[in-house]
This record gives structure tokens, C-alpha cells and sequence, in this order.
């Protein structure tokens, strides 16, 4: 007499195949969503560089009577009349001033100026958002 207790248990391939769709649907959605999550965190870091920026040549302008040109933005605004608005060297790493095409990942913002020198009347700050870029205008002329 034979006994049907020599039963071999475990998986099916169906089965395991099943586990495996769900655990790669599972690992897309994280994917995506940990990829908003960075672009939203780069957006906000551009629209915080562009704001600090923003504050800083207002403090110019209110002093010197016209916008920091790009020179002197890109020298990090360093000025006796106006030491509040000296940047700091991590601010002016992500700042540029050669034009909106140049934004990328590790530049956040670009700076120029509006009207003629010395004197500048505006500025227009350029920061990226999402795949496009937004832009900060300030005084005149832009």
C-alpha cells in the first residue's frame, strides 16, 4: 500500500510570479514618487536662492541708488557702502549671470540687470521650476 503523505508543498511558479509583479509595481511607485520629491526639493532650494538674491540687491538699490551689475554680483556684492548685501561664497555658487540657458541642477539662478550703467533701474532673477523658469523682476526696465 502507497501513502499520499509524500506530498512535496511549496510555491507555484504562478504564485511566485504574482509576488514578483506586485513587489516591481510597488518599486515604480516609489521610483516616481522619490523622483517628485527631489525635483520639488531643487525648486524650492531655486525659488529660496532667488528670494535671498532678491532681498540682497533691494539692500543694494536702497543704498547705491540704481541695481548691482553682474560683475558686481558675480564679485558677491562685496562693497564697504553696503556690507549687508555681501553675499556669502555657498549663495554666490549658485548664481549665475551668463543668461537663463545656463540653469542647471547645481546653478539655481541666473542675474542681470536692466537699463544702462551705472546706474542699473531693475534686475530680473531667473530660477528654475519644474522644467521651466520663473522670473523675479525688480525696479525698472525689464
Amino acid at each position: 500500500m502507497v501513502s499520499s503523505k509524500n506530498k512535496v508543498k511549496g510555491f507555484t511558479l504562478v504564485e511566485l510570479l504574482i509576488v514578483i509583479v506586485v513587489i516591481a509595481i510597488l518599486a515604480a511607485i516609489s521610483i516616481v514618487a522619490y523622483n517628485g520629491i527631489q525635483q520639488r526639493s531643487r525648486d524650492s532650494a531655486a525659488a529660496a536662492t532667488a528670494s535671498q538674491l532678491s532681498a540682497k540687491i533691494e539692500v543694494w538699490n536702497s543704498r547705491i541708488g540704481g541695481y548691482p551689475s553682474t560683475s558686481e554680483v558675480e564679485n558677491g556684492l562685496d562693497n564697504a557702502k553696503v556690507t549687508e548685501a555681501k553675499l556669502n561664497q555657498d549663495l554666490r555658487n549658485k548664481i549665475t549671470t551668463s543668461g537663463t540657458s545656463s540653469i542647471a541642477n547645481d546653478i539655481l539662478v541666473n542675474y542681470k540687470t536692466c537699463g544702462t550703467s551705472p546706474n542699473f533701474t531693475g534686475a530680473e532673477i531667473a530660477y528654475k521650476k519644474g522644467n521651466g523658469v520663473e522670473t523675479l523682476k525688480r525696479g525698472t526696465g525689464c
